[in-house]
């Protein structure tokens, strides 16, 4: 048994502490009455998405209260076992490297138990501990503190960012603050995207070219910068046009676009989202694990989604086939954004269903019985998309 990180007290077992299981249990029940009172309401408005939501909810809290309930935290002179719903996971004293730590919002300190071979192992809810296991913890070797001074000093060796050491630690810091810099411009994109979306084509043609900027910035960096989320890097990490533009690009389509086979987007979106994923690969190699790959994957996917929807809408130049409805009701739905709503009457496609989302200015332009057209666009990569407008022969708007 290593006499840094061994257990020398007898065997102790510790559970989630009691203000979180209630707390978890609280949160189910008011779950389940919100996923209930939503299920009545969402079905009598035809509402799918927010039934769904309203059921995704209530299985969360459901499942959080069942990992506080069930979750055990064992340690005796041999092994450390962590106990969950869904497995258990052990570590040998023998094989235990040292702590790693990480810090919730309230200041709480999030343990992490790193063996020499295989991943953290996380405790990412607080244990009703006693001070032999704090006395133990605070013995630990900290693998965090060695991890930064080795990425320390394999960057102030790094003959590319300079002629010595000094040199080198200038040429960091002036990255440091391009990398500032380019996080406050995302923070302008996101209001431009969420606020005032205008002019729409020039916000999507920025929103598409931001990561592959943001890797064309860390490459002429040459080492300086990286695009990495790994802790503990002494190089400035910069992901954020990489991962921020990819979000806003899928959140502007759902919402914006109308699309009649949203299946084939999905499939298209993977394609096109495959060289930024190949060229994001080609810059982390080794230095990213298989959840930050698998994240990365994902957000190149929803970048691709959105390129896909978003020029098969704006480069579409096809005529469009006109059909009449008429305004049957309307609604407005309120939360951090308002959604406007109509429900039509005509020959609608059966895929799509009676109910569209428009404009506010459509939407008070709208009232029940109001006769519009629905416009069938074919759509510039074939992927066929609707939308609301008046009708030939008066004054024209696609809202």
């Amino acid at each position: 048994m290593d006499g840094k990180t061994g257990w020398s007290y007898g065997p102790r077992c510790y559970r989630v502490t009691m203000r979180v299981r209630v707390f978890a249990t609280v949160l189910a029940l008011l779950a389940c009455l919100i996923a209930w009172i939503v299920l009545r309401m969402a079905g009598r408005l035809h509402m799918d998405s927010v039934q769904v939501g309203g059921m995704l909810g209530a299985a969360l809290a459901l499942g959080f209260a069942l990992v506080a309930w069930t979750s055990r935290l064992r340690l005796d002179g041999t092994r450390l076992a962590l106990r969950r719903p869904w497995g258990r996971r052990e570590i040998l004293m023998a094989e235990l490297s040292g702590l790693r730590s990480r810090y919730a919002r309230d200041g709480r300190r999030i343990p992490g138990f790193q063996p020499r071979i295989g991943r953290t192992l996380w405790l990412f809810l607080p244990y009703a501990t006693d001070p032999a296991y704090e006395r133990w913890l605070a013995c630990l070797p900290d693998v965090d503190a060695a991890d930064r001074q080795a990425s320390m000093d394999a960057t102030l060796s790094d003959r590319r960012l300079g002629a010595d050491p000094v040199q080198r630690a200038r040429r960091m810091a002036r990255w440091e603050g391009v990398k500032r810099w380019e996080e406050i411009s995302f923070l302008l994109l996101m209001l431009w995207t969420l606020v005032l979306p205008l002019p729409y084509a020039w916000l999507m043609l920025v929103l598409a070219a931001g990561p592959w900027l943001e890797l064309a910035l860390v490459r002429g960096s040459q080492g300086a910068l990286r695009i990495d989320l790994r802790r503990n890097e002494a190089r400035p990490l910069t992901a954020t046009w990489l991962l921020g533009a990819p979000m806003l690009l899928g959140l502007r389509s759902a919402f914006d676009l109308d699309l009649l086979e949203p299946g084939r987007a999905v499939w298209l979106g993977a394609l096109a989202g495959l060289p930024l994923l190949l060229a994001v690969f080609a810059m982390v190699r080794d230095r990213a694990g298989t959840a930050a790959k698998v994240f990365y994957a994902a957000m190149c996917w929803l970048y691709g989604y959105g390129v896909v929807a978003q020029g098969n809408v704006l480069l579409d130049r096809a005529a469009s086939g006109a059909i009449p409805v008429q305004v049957v009701a309307r609604q407005a739905t309120h939360g951090k954004s308002t959604n406007h709503r109509l429900r039509l009457a005509g020959e609608l496609p059966a895929s799509h269903g009676e109910w569209f989302d428009v404009s506010a200015s459509r939407y008070e332009a709208s009232p029940p019985g109001t006769s519009l057209c629905v416009f069938r666009h074919p759509g510039r990569w074939g992927l066929g998309w609707l939308s609301v407008g008046d009708c030939p022969g008066k004054a024209s708007g696609d809202l």
